[in-house]
């Protein structure tokens, strides 16, 4: 009896729950343009996993949960599902735009939590994306841990894809190119996929209805590895690639790493993928920039607060910056580049003048601070002199005495 009733209660606070879609179709945050990603399982911030990349793409907020089943200990994966995942459902339609889970073992994470997911999708918009681990997508078998299939909680009725208990573990032995089955789809479109390698622990099923834009070049030859499908007014997708760990080393190398993720992300979001792949990601290299030199413009600042220096230019051209930088992501969102790019230059020679004066502004402060230490080191210097020279060039403290013979006596 429990089941209708919670049912019951989902589709009133449904009913009741404003959809955060800026536009039809699109699932943003109403406030910034930005697409809020809750991200559950292998969210490391290392080298060679997923998160750092996300985070490079200005459109991108990723909230992490540490779930991944088979690194966490058990009391660690229990706190942060408990700290860390939304407890109603409202606070997760209304607080994120993209729900992506990833090495979680299929019965880790609430029944009610993931039918939230799936009533987030199917009625508020939201999207989906599940990639690939021995846990993700479930039914093979990984040292001790048994991998249940997701196919049988309520999120297989979400995923494009079915997932099966019969398949053999891959391994990274076996490695496969990504093949684009639609050229031209914005997910794989422009990307030369062979110059990269993925490699995944389980092969899929695509359902009817669902569409594979991407398949595996062998292990075997035609699998799918890339499928979507529209599922209620969401979006659910999934990809076949362990994106974490040793095994994805030559993908984080890879020039279209940042990009191949943020379409990830941004398809199931409804937002649009820039069709020019180089501005895009000069767009992005110049966000990083931009982060970068306010971190350190900032601590200049504070550095210098502190001897009292006059930081208010400084101060002000830094308020000056970010307003510049608030401009760029709803011409970067509306895939007005050039006029993104612009915008973000300016607000980089802008912040390039708060930097200037920040430090002008602190080497004024510490111009007494270098007047002291000139006058310690000149006058120790010309005191070791001085003695230098009195005892070792005058001699002044070394009489010099009379020659004294000895006279032996017999």
């Amino acid at each position: 009896m429990r089941k209708p009733i919670f049912l019951c209660a989902v589709a009133i606070l449904a009913a009741i729950t404003p959809p955060c879609l800026c536009r039809e179709g699109m699932r943003v945050d109403p406030a910034s343009g930005r697409i809020r990603v809750l991200f559950i399982g292998d969210t490391y911030m290392e080298a060679g996993e997923a998160q750092p990349l996300m985070i490079q793409d200005p459109l991108i907020a990723v909230t992490p949960v540490l779930a991944e089943s088979t690194l966490s200990r058990p009391e660690d994966l229990r706190r942060a599902i408990r700290q860390y995942l939304p407890r109603t459902p409202s606070s997760l339609w209304s607080g994120y735009d993209v729900v992506v889970i990833t090495a979680v073992q299929a019965d880790t994470l609430p029944a009610d939590f993931l039918r939230w997911v799936v009533l987030g999708v199917e009625r508020e918009g939201q999207g989906f994306l599940m990639a690939d681990d021995p846990a993700s997508f479930g039914g093979v078998e990984f040292g001790s841990y048994p991998n249940p299939n997701w196919g049988e909680t309520p999120i297989g009725s979400l995923l494009p894809v079915e997932c099966h208990t019969d398949r053999k573990f891959w391994g990274t032995t076996y490695q496969y190119n990504l093949v684009p089955k639609i050229p031209d789809h914005p997910l794989v479109a422009g990307i030369n996929w062979r110059d990269v390698w993925f490699f995944s622990y389980n092969r899929v099923d695509a359902k009817v209805g669902a569409t594979t834009v991407g398949a595996m070049s062998r292990y075997p030859e035609g699998s799918p590895c890339l499928v979507y499908w529209d599922f209620g007014r969401g979006r659910s997708m999934a990809w076949l690639f362990d994106w974490g760990g040793n095994g994805a080393v030559q993908y984080y190398r890879w020039p279209h790493a940042v990009a191949v993720m943020a379409r990830m992300i941004y398809y199931p979001a409804g937002v649009p993928i820039p069709d020019d792949l180089a501005i895009a990601q000069a767009v992005r290299r110049r966000f990083q920039n931009f982060e970068a030199l306010r971190r350190y413009t900032v601590s200049v600042v504070e550095f210098a607060d502190k001897f009292g220096a006059r930081i208010d230019r400084a101060e002000r051209s830094l308020r000056d910056a970010a307003e510049l930088k608030s401009e760029v992501l709803p011409l970067y969102a509306s895939g007005m580049y050039d006029e993104a790019m612009a915008a973000i230059d300016a607000a980089l020679l802008r912040l390039g003048d708060a930097s200037a004066q920040a430090i002008s502004a602190k080497n004024a402060a510490l111009v007494w601070c270098y007047v002291i230490e000139w006058f310690v080191v000149a006058g120790t210097g010309m005191l070791c002199g001085a003695v230098l020279w009195g005892l070792m060039v005058k001699r002044k403290l070394y009489a010099e005495v009379p020659t004294v013979r000895l006279s032996r006596r017999i």
